[in-house]
């Protein structure tokens, strides 16, 4: 004879699957309403001194954006001067500690040796999963330098994008732990993402009590709205490139501004930058980005910074690749520019510096729209290759 049903399992599964789905909707509604912002903070140390620990400047590392900080990716640069020649790989005369000190967070269970944190490729460390930085909060980065006399510098960036808008940084750690966070080239539990997906926006959706239920909805009809808007949006691979020849020795340089110029009828997606250095250019190979050259980047859009400060090209863009590759493409509208900003580094190099910034015009579609798609993970990712 079968046994009875357990109600009262049943039920408690029915109310932490509806809590759950309430939770979901309203960070869903939350974080349809904020735009998702490429972002890179940087410093360095010059001359490490030998056998000795250095604190790298720990205001150059808080995050003074407008929203909680998602840092997908670590990149460092390592050198003995800073040179008009091809970027190397990291030394292994330097080791690592990465600090969040107001979250009481410590990365690595002893310092970790320059050579086992970055590719030798990409110089990169990709983090699994994103670690959110609260607004105003900063890293602690400590290097160790190993008993070796070499006068090192040393690089680093984080990279990630902003949440600007009004969502905390608890609130988006608990999206991307529910799959609701648009994680870009992979989803953090494919179990969580068809199950909670699936449920909200199904035939059946449940039922929900109060503002709740009313959010639901009214999400239901905008993501309806964005994909049939998306499904009849005029798609155009684009880019915009400039190039600055000959810089001038120890100076800032603006690279032309209407050469990164959207003059396209929409929106423009941009998902990655890509910068050639070269001291002239020529029927050779082309080898990877130099050391004596920083870049600042902003957009003028909405005019906020992309890169906090001038940063250092080998930290910004990956040596293996020579790019920039943003987390979600960052929307750009129609007559706006990216203002990129060069810097030499002191270095008698007589640098050309080529930039482009690639990916595809969306026409048919406003800028909101096309923000509030990629913040919902409806605008389809692109391939994305790590090095």
């Amino acid at each position: 004879m079968p046994s009875l049903p357990n109600v009262e399992a049943r039920s408690r599964v029915y109310g932490l699957e509806s809590a759950l789905a309430e939770r979901a909707v309203y960070l869903l509604d939350k974080l349809s309403r904020c735009t998702l912002r490429p972002y890179v903070l940087t410093t360095n140390s010059n001359n490490l001194t030998q056998a000795a620990i250095t604190d790298m400047t720990l205001a150059d590392l808080r995050n003074q954006a407008e929203g909680p900080f998602i840092v997908t990716k670590i990149r460092m640069f390592t050198a003995a001067s800073l040179g008009a020649s091809a970027a190397g790989a990291l030394f292994s005369n330097v080791s690592i500690q990465i600090i969040d000190q107001k979250a009481d967070v410590t990365f690595f269970k002893n310092t970790l040796n320059l050579s086992v944190f970055g590719s030798l490729r990409s110089n990169t460390l990709y983090l699994d999963r994103p670690y959110v930085l609260g607004k105003l909060h900063g890293f602690l980065v400590q290097l160790t330098e190993g008993n070796v006399n070499g006068t090192t510098d040393v690089y680093i960036a984080f990279h990630g994008e902003v949440v600007a808008g009004d969502m905390t940084a608890e609130e988006v750690r608990e999206a991307i732990a529910l799959g609701v966070y648009p994680l870009a080239g992979r989803q953090t539990s494919p179990w969580d993402q068809v199950a909670l997906v699936g449920s909200l926006f199904g035939k059946r959706p449940p039922r929900l009590v109060g503002e709740v239920d009313d959010l639901l909805q009214d999400l239901r009809l905008r993501v309806a709205r964005l994909r049939e808007i998306l499904r009849a949006a005029d798609y155009q691979a684009y880019g915009l490139g400039s190039l600055t020849s000959n810089l001038a020795q120890n100076a800032i340089t603006p690279m032309t501004r209407e050469d990164h110029r959207n003059d396209q009828r929409g929106p423009l997606a941009i998902q990655r930058m890509r910068i050639l250095t070269a001291t002239s250019l020529g029927a050779s190979a082309v080898t990877a980005i130099f050391s004596n050259i920083s870049l600042f980047i902003k957009s003028i859009d909405e005019v906020y910074d992309i890169t906090d400060q001038f940063t250092l090209a080998p930290v910004l863009v990956s040596r293996a690749d020579n790019s920039l590759v943003f987390e979600h493409p960052h929307i750009l509208a129609f007559g706006s520019p990216m203002q990129t900003t060069l810097r030499e580094e002191n270095v008698d190099g007589t640098t050309d510096v080529d930039v482009a910034y690639l990916g595809e015009a969306v026409r048919g579609v406003s800028q909101a729209d096309l923000r509030a798609a990629v913040a919902l993970g409806l605008y389809p990712l692109m391939e994305r290759v790590r090095n």
